[in-house]
């Protein structure tokens, strides 16, 4: 593709952005590399079991919170032990798991709308 003048500016006008804006990011980048100076991610290992489902665990002997040490999650469908999907799990990913357990088709998309009104 040819590079049209229009583009040309904008990527001028972009790289002056930059520059103005490096010492701002800069500057917020050593506050936080501060503040968590201190701080050490706790190591974790996972495993995993035979039906499909990823346990999480601390390796330290410290007690953890028990939702983080024991929270199963089913990698086929995607549900936490207790029947439920994970609230990171967006509504849209959900829709499609139950569809694909139910043994349907992905009835996402606008095609898809058009034939369940037929």
């Amino acid at each position: 593709m040819a590079k049209s003048i229009r583009a040309k500016s904008r990527r001028r006008a972009r790289a002056v952005k930059r520059e103005q804006l490096q010492t701002k990011v800069l500057k917020q980048l050593t506050e936080t590399v501060s503040k968590t100076e201190g701080i050490v991610p706790a190591p974790r290992k996972l495993k995993k079991m035979k039906d499909g489902d990823v346990k999480i665990e601390d390796f330290a002997g410290e007690e953890a919170m028990e939702a983080t040490s024991m929270s199963t999650i089913n990698l086929k469908t995607m549900k936490l032990a207790d029947g439920t999907y994970p609230k990171w799990l967006n509504q849209k990913k959900i829709r499609k798991l139950k569809l694909a357990a139910k043994g349907q088709r992905s009835g996402l998309g606008r095609k898809a709308n058009l034939r369940k009104r037929r």
